[in-house]
């Protein structure tokens, strides 16, 4: 069984702070001074007693997925067919000013898609919004997809006009659409792509999988971790499909 528990300790030997650079694959989900609160097996969580943190139950996991990944749920979210059809359909709808590239492929071969918007003059300042680095994050889709919306249906208005007359916005909705897929359709609570790991286990977290700070804080190098970073910058086919468009683009991550 799979429990989600607060972790608590007041002996400075056993910090919260370790807790996510420890070994043990745990999922971290909220980080606070006085408290962690994780995602863990039950053998997961006696080892964490057993090496001095204070551990209380919250929830079973399966209860906590009946109560919230329904259905119903599911069909308010975007697919990755489903923003392709969706994006493709902003795009033909301003084809002056919104362009739908490929720019890359995820490790499964499917299409990771960014809208280009703005008017295509060279030397524009650019910048980048990407969005579901982690797949369970279904909210991190949406966010940019309804920027990349709202801009291009309200192309017209002053205010937009002007940052489009003066720039371009590249969006990509979803960097990690095997992972996405995958928390569509088998694991709900999937966070990582799908990289198959030496050791057995699956995935590297793509948003810690790039070369700016590669290995720092928030990563780790166990391959069964949610934060595993990957065997070195830039391995991962979804974090390289970004590099042409950020080199010259700031690029705000979700």
């Amino acid at each position: 069984m799979e429990l989600v528990v607060e972790v608590t300790s007041s002996d400075p030997r056993r910090p919260l702070s370790a807790l996510p650079r420890l070994p043990l694959g745990l999922d971290i989900w909220e980080v606070r001074p006085d408290r962690v609160v994780l995602r863990a097996a039950e053998a997961q969580v006696d080892r964490l007693a057993k090496m001095g943190y204070r551990v209380q139950q919250l929830v079973d996991v399966s209860a906590h997925l009946s109560a919230f990944a329904t259905a119903d749920a599911l069909a308010g979210y975007h697919s990755a067919a489903s923003l392709e059809d969706d994006l493709k359909q902003l795009a033909a709808s301003r084809p002056e000013i919104a362009e739908l590239r490929e720019i890359g492929r995820s490790l499964e071969g499917r299409p990771i898609w960014a809208l280009r918007i703005g008017e295509r003059q060279g030397g524009r300042p650019k910048v980048l919004f990407m969005g579901c680095h982690h797949a369970r994050e279904w909210i991190a889709v949406e966010v940019p997809f309804l920027l990349a919306r709202e801009l291009v249906e309200h192309a017209d208005d002053p205010r937009v006009s002007g940052w489009l007359g003066s720039g371009e916005v590249w969006v990509a909705p979803m960097v990690n659409p095997d992972g996405h897929e995958f928390s569509r359709t088998q694991n709900r609570l999937w966070r990582k792509n799908r990289r198959p790991n030496p050791d057995g286990s699956f995935g590297v977290d793509p948003n810690r999988n790039y070369g700016l700070g590669w290995g720092g804080p928030g990563a780790s190098s166990s391959p069964n971790s949610q934060s595993y970073r990957g065997p070195g910058p830039w391995s991962e086919a979804e974090t390289r499909t970004s590099t042409s468009t950020r080199r010259t683009a700031t690029s705000p991550r979700c």
